[in-house]
């Protein structure tokens, strides 16, 4: 990934140089407020009393902690706010005898991490609504194995989500629909031709404790650019299982 400033330290942290996007992205007005301090200087407060001791020890016993490796840490600018950045450091090679350099390759994060917690966010409204849905609804992948499940799927059926991730859907399958449901599946990949899918039919389901009860199954194909995989839609026909009985 490309950097967006560029730090040249000694073997003691101290800054020999900087380039201009560096000045730009801390803060600073010249090179000349970085030269002589520490690097740790940029660190944030959470980092920069150890940033010095992975220095330190990388000097002393050649252990890498932070050298030749990306990492996230937060950063602090002149005015003390602070944001994230990915930090790689280098040795840069100089004749025996002379001073250690090291060179810091530093990425401004903060837009990414904006986007994350804008990602964040949607999955999790998007959580929050399927597991408010009173209905039943699993995801399962092209195999039949289940991906996801709600709280309602949980509640009905009496596995947890944990017994339910991994497994192939036929566990919640009743009477002698279990075995054929994985043929639907391939059917389908082979022929095209749909028994089930996009499809509402009417079948025993199976509990935990292997009580059976009737349930109407909707299943839908969800592409995206890299899988294809399935969404039930279940709705509880038992009468007394609806009624919370």
């Amino acid at each position: 990934a490309s950097f967006d400033a560029l730090f040249q330290i000694n073997e003691n942290g101290i800054v020999q140089t900087v380039n201009k996007a560096a000045c730009r992205l801390f803060g600073y007005s010249d090179e000349s407020d970085f030269v002589g301090n520490n690097i740790n200087m940029i660190v944030g407060k959470a980092h920069a009393d150890k940033h010095d001791m992975y220095l330190k020890r990388y000097i002393e016993t050649g252990e890498a902690k932070v050298m030749g490796k990306q990492r996230e840490l937060s950063a602090r600018r002149k005015d003390g706010t602070e944001f994230w950045i990915e930090l790689s450091l280098a040795e840069i090679q100089t004749d025996a005898g002379d001073e250690r350099l090291f060179c810091g390759y530093v990425r401004n994060l903060t837009k990414l991490k904006a986007q994350q917690a804008a990602l964040l966010k949607r999955e999790q409204v998007t959580r929050g609504m399927i597991d408010s849905c009173p209905d039943p609804l699993f995801q399962i992948d092209a195999k039949g194995l289940i991906m996801m499940v709600n709280k309602a799927a949980v509640h009905h059926f009496g596995w947890t989500e944990d017994e339910f991730l991994g497994n192939n859907i036929r566990m919640i399958v009743g009477g002698n629909h279990s075995h054929s449901h994985d043929t639907y599946i391939d059917n389908y990949f082979r022929s095209g031709v749909s028994k089930v899918i996009g499809k509402r039919r009417v079948l025993p389901a199976r509990r935990k404790d292997a009580s059976e009860f009737q349930i109407e199954l909707a299943v839908v194909e969800v592409k995206t650019a890299k899988e294809t995989f399935f969404c039930g839609y279940v709705r509880v026909l038992d009468p007394a299982r609806e009624n919370g009985v």
